[in-house]
Formats: C-alpha cells, sequence, structure tokens
C-alpha cells in the first residue's frame, strides 16, 4: 500500500529498452497528474549519458524523490546501495 503523498511505479513484467522505462514512468506519472500539462514536461526523466555509459534520473521539482531501496530495477539501471 502506497504511503500518503507516494506514488508506487510498476513496470509490467517484460524485457524494456531505456526509453521504454522512461516513456512509460512518465505514463504513469501523467496519469497520476504528476507533470507539468501546461509546458508538456515531465519531472522525473531516466536517460543514459552516452559519454560516460551510465543512466541517469533527472528530477526537475523539489516536490519529488525516487526510492528505490526496496525496487529490482535499481540493479538493472546501475544502481548500487
Amino acid at each position: 500500500m502506497a504511503q500518503p503523498g507516494k506514488l508506487s511505479i510498476t513496470l509490467p513484467e517484460g524485457s524494456y529498452e531505456l526509453v521504454q522505462i522512461n516513456t512509460e514512468i512518465q505514463r504513469q506519472l501523467e496519469a497520476n497528474g504528476d507533470w507539468n500539462s501546461s509546458k508538456n514536461t515531465h519531472y522525473i526523466t531516466v536517460g543514459a549519458n552516452p559519454s560516460t555509459l551510465r543512466i541517469f534520473i533527472k528530477i526537475d521539482s523539489t516536490t519529488y524523490q525516487v526510492d528505490m531501496a526496496s525496487s529490482t530495477i535499481r540493479t538493472t539501471l546501475g544502481f548500487n546501495l
């Protein structure tokens, strides 16, 4: 059960490219109203930096946090706790 003020995002089982992961996260955020509809921008973006070959998570609002402590996707994306 999600805590008040928190949104849990679940990706359906499958094989995903990074772009598909980002698209699904942003789709779920939009469905919850957690995006800037007037500017058509998202507060959270997952992408890749080709220069460093690393994944990044960009958060464009101080209102949001990403907690991957109990998530299985953190290791898929290369984040270790």
